[in-house]
């Protein structure tokens, strides 16, 4: 599977990393820099995850942030997709499961490139174990994206 937005160039920003270690939003970070991804974590009320300096807000995030993985609940989403639109972070995968009903349309109007309805672990090469499962399920369904070109 083609995956230019997981290509370990340039820096991804994960909002929505969680400093509980059983939550979504924290695994994703962890996979990601395990696999030695160009990962920083962004969490409102934490210093640092994993040991990483973390970033407080959006606005704190250095310039040289140039994608965005969106791992919040929906009621926080779209607020999200409009700071990363005002920090000019363009290239968004907005997890499975934390969109709104408007955050599509959100992100259209803001002119984002935008990924929806997809498990970024699923993309995280090597993909094993369940995510592994996950996706072969997914294409076997056809629910899957062939492509990923962000």
């Amino acid at each position: 599977m083609k995956n230019t937005f997981l290509n370990k160039s340039g820096q991804i920003a994960v909002i929505g990393v969680s400093k509980n270690k059983n939550k979504f939003g924290h695994q994703v970070y962890k996979t990601l820099r395990d696999k030695n991804y160009p990962v920083v974590p962004v969490h409102p009320n934490a210093e640092s995850i994993l040991d990483d300096a973390c970033y407080n807000s959006i606005d704190a995030l250095p310039s040289n942030i140039e994608k965005a993985i969106v791992v919040t609940s929906p009621k926080e989403t779209d607020k999200i997709l409009r700071q990363l639109a005002e920090k000019g972070i363009k290239k968004v995968w907005v997890q499975q499961m934390a969109q709104s009903k408007e955050s599509k349309a959100i992100a259209e109007s803001l002119s984002m490139d935008a990924v929806f309805n997809q498990c970024v672990l699923m993309y995280a090469e090597p993909v094993k174990g369940i995510h592994g499962f996950h996706r072969w399920l997914w294409t076997l369904l056809g629910l899957s994206k062939k492509e990923i070109p962000l």
